[in-house]
């Protein structure tokens, strides 16, 4: 899979959602962060946009090393303001960057293949690191739920040169 991404600095961006913590290569659990999201989405006040929506990622400092890897994983909103955060809920404040914006085409279930690429094979030959230990996916109009082998989702990684 040959895969060039976009390069866009963007401001500090607050979100709001629900986050866990696991292993999702081996639970699969996702899908379920997302199930109990989206019905709670309209509760949460101040949000920028209602076509987008992001999938934020974060990384302890030992998931390298980890033998079976485990990370936070975030299903929010972009909000205004982290002020007024329903009890259930999380804010989050993701600090300026610039990033690498790499579009996965097809399936949510099979982002884990274009990361792969992105990691083994796009970072190796290219003049950047990654330079934080999150990433997210931003889900916009081009993302259908309902047939998602035609979607779009763009996969944002922080970079600075090597």
């Amino acid at each position: 899979m040959e895969i060039q991404p976009r390069f866009v600095e963007r401001e500090k961006i607050l979100l709001v959602g629900i986050c866990e913590y696991g292993a999702f290569f081996e639970s699969g659990g996702i899908p379920q962060i997302w199930d109990r999201f989206i019905p709670a989405m309209n509760d949460i006040p101040n949000r920028v946009n209602p076509y987008q929506s992001f999938g934020l990622e974060f990384y302890p400092a030992e998931f390298f090393s980890q033998e079976q890897k485990k990370w936070n994983y975030m299903a929010a909103i972009e909000v205004s303001s982290l002020d007024d955060i329903p009890m259930a809920m999380v804010g989050k404040t993701i600090p300026p960057h610039l990033y690498a914006v790499f579009t996965h085409r097809g399936a949510a279930m099979t982002l884990s293949h274009t990361f792969q690429t992105i990691f083994d094979e796009w970072f190796p030959q290219s003049d950047y690191n990654p330079a934080g230990f999150f990433d997210f996916e931003l889900y916009d109009e081009r993302y259908n739920p309902n047939d998602d082998s035609l979607s779009e989702i763009d996969i944002y990684i922080p970079v600075q040169k090597k």
